[in-house]
């Protein structure tokens, strides 16, 4: 099982959770006054993905290295807690991306791994 695989199944788990913790209408920072620190902060964090994928990465090619995306996982994942935290003010928001992250990474170690 490669890594995009986990990648979807961790999106499906993020809206199973959603729905079952939060209900259909969530509020996403994107609608508060975080609006700007979120998209600069994921702005950054996917552009130093990036530049990590097509220069470190490009070393071993064919080879995904797992590594390196349970690192990235981990930090953007932490970083939209963090800012759920902040910005939406209900305990609920973070709780279900962190569950998220925790069975992503569980996917990670037992399917790519």
């Amino acid at each position: 099982m490669g890594i995009t695989v986990v990648l979807g199944v961790m999106a499906v788990v993020y809206e199973i959770l959603g729905r079952m913790m939060i209900g259909k209408e969530r509020r996403k920072i994107k609608e508060t006054s975080g609006k700007m620190i979120y998209l600069t902060g994921i702005g950054i964090i996917a552009a130093v993905g990036i530049v990590i994928v097509f220069t470190v990465l490009q070393s071993e090619p064919g080879r995904e290295s797992p590594g390196f995306w349970t690192g990235f996982l981990t930090v953007l994942l932490l970083y939209q807690a963090v800012m759920e935290q902040i910005f939406l003010r209900d305990a609920r928001y973070p709780v279900t991306t962190l569950l998220t992250l925790v069975l992503g990474l569980v996917c990670i170690l037992l399917f790519v791994l």
